[in-house]
């Protein structure tokens, strides 16, 4: 069997979320947080900022530059390395991936030609924390599907989910436990110690007229939708009978 068509372990996801959430009982898991959050959290800058046809450089472990003017050309060279994403993956049969390159081809679709440009801004600040819940989730997520060969996923899906997952965990229970009646979120003391997330927030409540509660329900929100696929997933692949196992009950 070709490593890439074996099937991921089904207890490998629950066993790292397990281990994610005694992280957090234990004290450990701002610190888990601050070390592979501030990645997911630019790279949702990135993204949105690359969907909305701006340039955007990211740099691993949390820092990125990301704004413009809206460019065309940017737009373009984004969709055509969708194109080919989804190519490649459709070829090789990898229809979860497809799915994906089309949600974000319909993101460059609104972001990119239909949003005004107070409404880039606005998204493309919130898509910080946003990529913390969301971009974890899809790597989670994305442990139990496959990939271009070329990618040897078969590899690198179990570095990438134990990362991932420890980084949701934390910043799905910091959203959950939040009260919304704190203040402090505005100036980020509640959500990161960064000074960049602080500045996400001031900026969703003093020019897009978020309210700090409004931005604890959604983030929430958002956390609790990723929380239910990667648990209907989990489900899923536990209670599905190992390949061995279903060619020894068809004989």
């Amino acid at each position: 069997m070709d490593p890439d068509d074996r099937p991921p372990s089904a207890v490998a996801v629950p066993g790292v979320l397990i281990f994610a959430a005694l992280l957090h009982a234990l004290g450990l898991g701002e610190l888990s947080l601050i070390l592979l959050g501030g990645t997911f959290h630019e790279m949702g800058h990135c993204l949105a900022a690359w969907l909305g046809g701006r340039w955007s450089i990211f740099i691993p472990f949390g820092f990125a530059l990301w704004g413009g003017s809206r460019s065309p050309v940017i737009a373009l060279l984004f969709f055509c390395g969708l194109a080919g994403a989804a190519w490649a993956c459709l070829r090789e049969r990898c229809y979860g991936a497809v799915l994906a390159c089309a949600a974000l081809a319909g993101g460059l679709a609104y972001l990119g030609f239909a949003a005004s440009e107070a409404e880039w801004e606005m998204w493309a600040v919130f898509a910080g924390c946003a990529g913390e819940l969301i971009l974890s989730a899809a790597l989670v997520l994305g442990f139990y599907y496959r990939l271009p060969r070329v990618v040897r996923w078969d590899f690198w899906r179990y570095p990438l989910m134990f990362i991932a997952a420890i980084a949701f965990v934390e910043s799905f229970l910091r959203w959950r436990n939040m009260d919304p009646e704190l203040r402090a979120v505005v100036f980020g003391d509640a959500v990161n110690a960064s000074r960049e997330s602080g500045n996400d927030m001031v900026r969703l409540v003093n020019d897009h007229r978020w309210t700090a509660a409004g931005l604890i329900r959604a983030y929430r929100g958002i956390g609790l939708s990723c929380g239910a696929a990667i648990a209907a997933h989990c489900l899923w692949f536990l209670a599905k009978p190992a390949p061995a196992a279903a060619s020894r009950e068809a004989a």
